[in-house]
């Protein structure tokens, strides 16, 4: 009998490129389940799918059918997407790479029959073969320079090559922190890419109400201002609390071309932002009405205020945020 061996192309790749996994060595019309996992930060996560092998002895999830398991039907992609959290964890996680100098690590294995989530995780499953796939966020090539310049922190990324390149500064959101995977992946495609931290980072502020405008101006300042940056102009991606900081800079700076907004609010929300030329408002929570959602089982209970409508239009917009004329604004 032909030994089972899992196929990959490619083995090791960018998070964003398709990879195509295959099984061959199989008896035909074998009941078979594939299962694909991964450990990030003592996160685990896993997925599976459950085929029947051809006349041939062979499965490819990229033209034949997931029968039952994280996802059914037919894509190649679909053991890496559908990853879901291991049942060791009592409470809800996600994924988040934190390291992007190094590869996601995906382990694959096949195993006998057509196996149920609940069975996926026993110890005494002894899989008919084994092998690994490489996800990286960040190219080989590409340059990673830890930042702190004036008041600026954060990592800058630059692909490989001359330059100059596109220029985009990369914002998380209220939970401070760095977060890098983002910017990597742009910088693997070409776009020199500012991770720009703002809050709960290193020497920065740990206090929402001491953030200031003028950090954001400094930064798009300094980061169009750099040799491998094209003179044209930057644009700036914000993730909620970071949207609202990426409008800013379209507001004061002329270097912001467009602006990517992912999650966020066209206001101030929760407190003002502090300016040197005038602080600027925010738009104030009521608490008139609460919602109660009874039915989250992730987040369990939970109270969201919202708020009332103004009636007077100056009152409406006092802390909504104006923006340059030149920036391309896309949600």
């Amino acid at each position: 009998m032909t030994a089972v061996r899992i196929g990959a192309d490619p083995i090791e790749a960018l998070v964003d490129e398709k990879v195509w996994i295959t099984v061959d060595g199989l008896s035909p019309n074998e009941p078979v389940t594939i299962k694909a996992s991964l450990e990030e930060d003592n996160k685990k996560f896993s997925s599976y799918g459950c085929f029947t092998s051809t006349e041939r002895g062979r499965v490819d999830p990229g033209t034949q059918l997931s029968l039952q398991g994280t996802y059914t039907g037919v894509d190649s992609m679909g053991l890496l997407w559908s990853m879901d959290q291991e049942p060791c964890h009592e409470w809800h996680i996600r994924f988040q790479k934190r390291d992007v100098t190094t590869p996601v690590v995906v382990n694959i294995k096949v195993f006998k029959g057509h196996i149920t989530w609940d069975n996926l995780f026993d110890p005494h499953l002894k899989p008919l073969a084994e092998s690994q796939i490489y996800r990286r966020y960040m190219a080989k090539s590409v340059r990673r320079e830890k930042v702190r310049h004036g008041n600026i922190r954060g990592v800058l990324f630059t692909p490989h090559g001359p330059g100059p390149f596109p220029g985009v500064i990369d914002m998380y959101g209220g939970g401070g922190g760095l977060f890098e995977h983002r910017a990597a992946l742009l910088a693997s495609r070409g776009f020199c890419v500012l991770a720009l931290a703002f809050f709960l980072y290193e020497d920065l502020t740990t206090v929402y109400t001491d953030i200031t405008a003028d950090y954001f101006i400094e930064a798009s300042k300094w980061f169009s201002g750099l040799p491998q940056v094209l003179s044209t102009g930057i644009g700036v991606i914000g993730l909620s609390k970071g949207g609202e900081y990426a409008l800013e800079m379209t507001r004061h700076s002329s270097t912001v071309k467009a602006v990517v907004l992912v999650n966020a609010v066209s206001f101030y929300s929760d407190v003002p932002l502090k300016f040197s030329k005038g602080d600027i408002p925010c738009t104030e929570y009521s608490g008139s009405l609460k919602i109660s959602d009874k039915d989250d089982e992730a987040m369990g209970q939970n109270l969201i205020e919202a708020e009332k409508q103004p009636e007077k239009e100056s009152e409406r917009c006092k802390s909504q945020i104006d923006l340059h004329e030149e920036a391309v604004l896309m949600f």
